[in-house]
Parts: structure tokens; sequence; C-alpha cells
């Protein structure tokens, strides 16, 4: 039995050293991996720290630069202001010795004219000069300037002074003058080759009526030339002087003889009532210029109105109105004739196409005349009306042109308004006044 206990304990030992074999080469394994695990940890630990002051030093390399960089931009900073303080300083000295300078100069400068005015003032006078000024001083107001400059006192400053400079100046208004007073003479001769019915207005009539003056003062009736007798007789035409307009007429016709100047005479020797001579002198024009179509616009007026020979100005009218279409006078007065001869469709064609083309309105009026006493429909009278209102209202009138062969033809015609239309043509052809048109209830609804 003791035996056997020892056989077991032998049997037990022998297995337990080998379990502790296992146990013990586990559990050096196990500490072994934890050796190698915490080794690792280390290395890494190191790695980490070996980054991160790698990293600190550059952060620490990059901060020193700049800083040495902000030093040196410190440093210039610096100098560029203290040479920006001394070039400003250096230029406000310059500035202050420059306003010692001109101080110094406008002293001396008033000095010396403050005692050149005490000296002239000592050799004139005190009491003479403050005398003379407060005279002339009064005198030389604005409301008595212009009376003051005369004729005379010019001519004795221009002798007595002399003026070199006022003379040269007169030089060049006469130049300019004489250059204005040609072109006016030249834009007057323009309008006056349409002839005598082309309208003037009334900045033309004071051109006219200037250049005609000068005319007058500057040369005697023996210097005058075409020109010259041309334009006196269409301002005589425009003032009704016509006898006196005919006579320069011929004056002009006797230095050049021209369609224009004997068509001019022969409307003014009509205004005159010399009728016969008036129309020789229109056919002469036309053996001058048989195509000129203001005069063959003015003797067939002459021959619808004197002679009353309508078929003759007809004729007349067809040919001015080939040799010029734009003409709105002649269009119009053919429109005038052919509807108070009752030939509606060709009038009323004529006239819209000089409504299209006047500008004057004198020829408008007359046109709207046409239309109020000619046109059938109520809607079309009424409208015309309006618009001979708006122009007699505003002082429009065609003194002296005659349209009475209208108002016949109207009257045949049965028109609504017969006498509105009467009184009417009075008041655009003798210049009445308008309130003569009052009385009708038709003219004081338009």
């Amino acid at each position: 039995m003791k035996n056997n206990v020892y056989m077991i304990c032998l049997l037990a030992l022998v297995l337990l050293i080998p379990a502790t074999s296992v146990l013990a080469a586990s559990a050096a394994d196990e500490r072994a991996t934890e050796f190698k695990l915490m080794d690792m940890e280390r290395r890494i630990l190191v790695d980490k720290l070996a980054t991160q002051r790698e990293s600190f030093e550059d952060k620490a390399r990059r901060l020193e630069t700049k800083v040495i960089q902000l030093e040196r931009d410190l440093e210039n900073s610096t100098r560029g202001y203290d040479t920006r303080i001394d070039d400003l300083r250096s230029h406000f000295e310059g500035r202050l010795d420059d306003a010692y300078y001109n101080a110094d100069k406008l002293f001396w400068m008033y000095t010396a004219g403050v005692t050149l005015f005490l000296t002239i003032l000592s050799i004139a006078g005190w009491r003479t000069v403050k005398g003379w000024i407060e005279g002339k001083v009064q005198s030389l107001s604005e409301d008595k300037l212009e009376e003051i400059v005369t004729n005379e006192l010019v001519t004795k400053v221009i002798e007595k002074k002399g003026g070199p400079l006022i003379k040269e100046i007169i030089e060049k208004l006469e130049k300019r003058w004489q250059i204005q007073m040609e072109k006016d003479r030249k834009e007057l001769m323009d309008n006056a080759s349409k002839g005598l019915h082309s309208r003037f207005d009334n900045e033309l009539k004071e051109k006219l009526k200037n250049v005609v003056q000068d005319i007058e003062e500057s040369e005697t009736e023996e210097e005058y030339d075409f020109d010259d007798w041309y334009l006196k007789g269409i301002n005589e035409y425009k003032m009704k002087n016509f006898a006196n307009a005919a006579e320069y007429f011929k004056n002009a016709s006797n230095i050049k003889v021209t369609s224009a100047v004997l068509g001019n005479l022969a409307t003014s020797l009509e205004e005159a009532e010399v009728y016969a001579e008036a129309e020789d002198n229109y056919l002469k024009a036309l053996k001058v210029n048989s195509d000129d179509p203001h005069v063959l616009g003015n003797y067939a007026d002459f021959l619808s109105s004197v002679r009353k020979d309508y078929k003759g100005a007809e004729d007349l009218y067809k040919r001015a109105i080939n040799a010029d279409p734009k003409n709105a006078i002649n269009l119009g007065n053919y429109a005038g004739l052919l509807l108070a001869r009752d030939v509606k469709g060709e009038g009323f064609e004529k006239l819209e196409e000089a409504m299209n083309l006047a500008k004057d309105e004198e020829l408008i009026l007359e046109l709207w005349f046409y239309s109020y006493a000619h046109k059938d429909e109520a809607a079309d009278r009424s409208n015309a009306l309006m618009e001979i209102k708006k122009l007699v209202v505003k002082g429009v009138r065609s003194v002296g042109f005659d349209m009475t062969a209208n108002v016949e033809r109207a009257r045949a015609d049965d028109h609504p308004s017969l006498e509105l239309l009467v009184d009417l043509e009075r008041v655009i052809s003798s210049g009445k006044d308008a309130k003569d048109l009052e009385k009708y209830d038709e003219w004081k609804q338009v």
C-alpha cells in the first residue's frame, strides 16, 4: 500500500511536470507577446514624438523667418516715412519761401500803384478828379448811355483819341456788315425771283426794308444797278405803292431785261389798274421765257380776275404747273379756278396737291376756304371751317385776293351756310375784323 502511494505520487509528479511546463511555456509566451506589444507601442510613440518634433521645428523656423521679414518691413517702412517726412518738410519750406516772395512782390506792386495813383492825384488835383468822376458816373447811367453816345461823339473820339483800335474795329464791322448785306441781297433776290405773289414773312420784309434803306443812303439813283432798282420795286410792291413799284421795275428792265422783272412790272401795273400795259408786259415776259412758272401763274390770275377769260387762264395754269409741279401757289389758284367752274374732280385733286405743298399761312387759308365753299359732306365743311377759324383768329388774311367767283359757284350749288361764306370771303380778302363772324352760330360752335 505504501508502494502504491509512492507510485501514485510519482505518477502525479510525472504528470504535473509537463503540465507545469506547458503552463510555464504558455505564460512565457503571453509575457513575450505583451513585451512585443509594449515595444511596438513604444516605437510608435517614439515615431510620433519625432514627427511632432520635426513639425514643431519646422514651424519654429517659419516663425523665425517671418519675424525676420517683419523686422525688415518695419525697418523699410520706417525709412520710407522718414524720407516722405523729409520731402514734405522740404516742399512746405519751398512753398513758404514762394509765399514770402509773392507777398513781398505784391506789397511792392501795391505800394508802387498807390504811390503812382497818389502822384497822379497830386498832379491833376484831387478835387478836379473827384468832381470829374462824380459827374461822369452820374451822367453815364445805363438809361442815358444811348443818348450820350451820338455820331458826333464817336466821330470826336475817333478824330481826337485816334484810336487805331477803334478804326480797326470799325473796319471789321464794315466788312461784316457788307458781307451780311450781300447775303441779305442774295436771299431777297432769290425770293423775289419767284414772283411778287410769293409770300414774304415779317423777317424777310424787315431785311428788304433795311437793304433798300441802305441803298438809298449810300448811293444816288445814277449809281443804282439792276438789283438796286429791282429790290426797291419789290419793297414798294410789298408796301402797296404799286405805281412806284412799276416805275422801279421799268428802271430795272432798262438795265437788264428778264422775264422776272417784266412779270413783276406787269403785276404792279395790274394792281395799279393799268390793265392794257400790264397785259402787254406779261406777253413780253413770256417772249423772254415762255416757261417761267411765276409769270405764267400771274398772267393766269390776270386773265381770270380781270379779263374773265377762264379758258385762257386754265391753259396758262396748266403750262405753269408743267413748268413747276411743286409750285403750291399755282396749284392752289388753279384748284380755285376749276372749282369755281364746277370742275370738282380735278379741282379737288389739285387742291389736295396744293395742301400737301403749301407752307404759307395765307395760301393755306385760301385753300381751306375753297374746301369749305365746295365740299359736299358736312363733316368736311365743318373741319375746313375749324381750320379757317384758327387762322383768322390768329390774324391771317389774304388781302386783295378775290374769291367771289367761288362764292357765286357755292350760291349756285345751294351752299347751306351761304351768308357765313359771303362774310368770310370779305373778312379774308378785305382784312376785316373777325368779330363780324360772331353772329353765326356755326362759326361760334367750331
